[in-house]
């Protein structure tokens, strides 16, 4: 008999607490809540996605104007015109505007920083510190004149140091290395262009192959 008092107390357990008006109540708000808190989550973890997909969109975007007309033009231009001791050439002004939409966009969250320096960073460390005088002449008129560009590059500084790069100003070597390369730029496909911190590493081996230049010694100076 004893297992059946304990079926019967049970029941009456359940009828009293939880078959009232109160307890259904209660028991809906805790389902509502935790039905609540999955839905909160999956939602949450749909936005990131769509987020993260979005920055590789704008990343592959720009990776891909970059190898194609009028970028390469402006950038085998602003080569020639720094080899001819030019320093604020319109291709150069171009390059730099270029730049400083990037540096909007991660300063924004649309862009990765670590994407920016592994594809960018060979280029926007030397365009920088190459379009100085073109910022502090624009500056006198905008102080607000290619505040992102400054971001971006202040950013990847920080990325590259992280990345165990240099993360310092490109030497006059690195600076000239660059620009020759880049007056011989064409068309081509979208490639990965090598970071700072793997042509650091050859070089310290004594295996560098690359046309970026020295990167011991401190660079030119600038604020």
């Amino acid at each position: 008999m004893a297992p059946l008092r304990v079926a019967v107390a049970v029941l009456f357990w359940i009828h009293d607490n939880v078959l009232t008006a109160n307890g259904i109540t209660a028991a809906c708000t805790f389902a509502m809540t935790i039905i609540a808190g999955f839905a909160l989550k999956f939602a949450k973890g749909q936005v990131e996605e769509s987020h993260k997909q979005a920055q590789v969109q704008h990343f592959l975007t720009f990776n891909r104007e970059f190898s194609q007309k009028p970028l390469v033009d402006w950038r085998a231009e602003a080569g020639r015109r720094w080899l001819e001791g030019e320093r604020d050439s319109d291709a150069l002004v171009d390059l730099m505007n270029f730049f400083e939409n990037i540096g909007l966009l991660l300063k924004r969250g649309y862009l990765n920083a670590e994407d920016v320096w592994e594809m960018f960073g060979v280029d926007i460390f030397p365009i920088y510190v190459s379009g100085k005088q073109v910022i502090e002449e624009t500056r006198s008129d905008d102080p607000n004149s290619f505040t992102k560009l400054q971001y971006l590059y202040e950013q990847l500084i920080i990325v590259e140091k992280r990345n165990g790069g240099p993360g310092g100003l490109p030497t006059d070597q690195e600076l000239r290395s660059y620009w020759e390369r880049e007056s011989r730029t064409a068309v081509g496909p979208p490639v990965r262009r090598s970071s700072r911190k793997l042509k650091t590493r050859a070089a310290v081996a004594g295996t560098s192959s690359l046309d970026f230049g020295d990167v011991q010694g401190s660079g030119p100076a600038i604020s």
